[in-house]
């Protein structure tokens, strides 16, 4: 069926990204559902919004809001651009190359800003956020993982540890195979708070086309991300706003939304208690979805 996803607070947008082909997340990143995929992408199956979407709408506070267009492939060729030059930055001392992003201003191109991103988000320690200064002049990162930048050697106990960019390259060149190309027109997206009249495009709804909009915020009591906050009542408003106009909406959280259960919503649990405990970038609380049929 031909139906528009929307992500709001997307990040990395892997819910997208995986109904669009993806095999790999782009970079570890804190609070990415790539490792909850398959679960939502059944959800959806069961609302039914099945296969991939036919057009995406994605916002978020921080850097991905520009940076996920490029990598959809919007402007064309802009995602193999962005490989060209990570790869480039490749061959460069690493650390060098660390600093000089930092200590100049975003760039205003969407291919370099991309570049500066990624390469900053690769090299972050246990894929924390990256973002940009409050008065835009400068990026932010959590800092620098040697090991994720030069790699380490192997040894009788451990197998050896590649340097990150190289991988990131590859990662984006395999973009260019399994990824559904989406038409430009129908890949929306935005950099700004998510609020109630912040979407790319207001009139997207107005559409025939059926909407299932995901909302992943920042959890309760979690880590704030560096480029906006979004509190439960913010995140009640907007579910609720979302399912006023129509659509089927799933929220994420790691408990269930009482707010939205006594309106009638369903609440299940992805996965509960901790999970192996050996990656830093693997959640060790509980992932609940909320959600209601448009």
């Amino acid at each position: 069926m031909s139906y528009t996803l929307v992500e709001r607070c997307c990040g990395s947008a892997a819910l997208t990204f995986f109904r669009l082909g993806a095999r790999r997340a782009v970079v570890p990143y804190q609070g990415s559902k790539w490792r909850v995929r398959r679960l939502l992408g059944k959800r959806l199956d069961a609302l039914g919004f099945e296969g991939p979407p036919s057009r995406v709408i994605l916002t978020d506070p921080g850097p991905w809001g520009t940076v996920v267009r490029v990598l959809l492939g919007h402007p064309h060729g802009g995602r193999s651009a962005v490989a060209d030059r990570l790869e480039a930055w490749a061959k460069e001392e690493a650390w060098e190359r660390y600093e000089a992003i930092l200590e100049a201003p975003p760039s205003f191109h969407p291919i370099d800003f991309t570049a500066e991103f990624l390469y900053l988000q690769r090299l972050a320690h246990s894929g924390k956020a990256c973002g940009i200064s409050l008065d835009g002049t400068r990026w932010r990162s959590p800092g620098f993982n040697r090991t994720s930048a030069y790699g380490i050697a192997g040894t009788e106990k451990f197998g050896e540890i590649k340097p990150m960019i190289p991988a990131l390259v590859a990662v984006l060149r395999g973009y260019e195979e399994s990824l559904v190309r989406l038409p430009a027109d129908d890949v929306l997206t935005a950099r700004g708070p998510a609020s109630l009249d912040h979407l790319a495009d207001g009139e997207s709804f107005t559409s025939d086309q059926p909407v299932v909009e995901y909302l992943d915020p920042p959890y309760a009591g979690s880590t704030k991300y560096p480029n906006g906050h979004l509190g439960r009542a913010n995140v009640v408003a907007l579910a609720r706003v979302a399912r006023a106009r129509g659509a089927a909406v799933i929220v994420s959280e790691r408990e269930p939304i009482s707010d939205l259960v006594r309106d009638g919503w369903t609440a299940e649990a992805l996965r509960e208690g901790a999970s192996s405990g050996d990656s830093p970038f693997k959640s060790q609380g509980d992932e609940w979805i909320t959600y209601i049929s448009g």
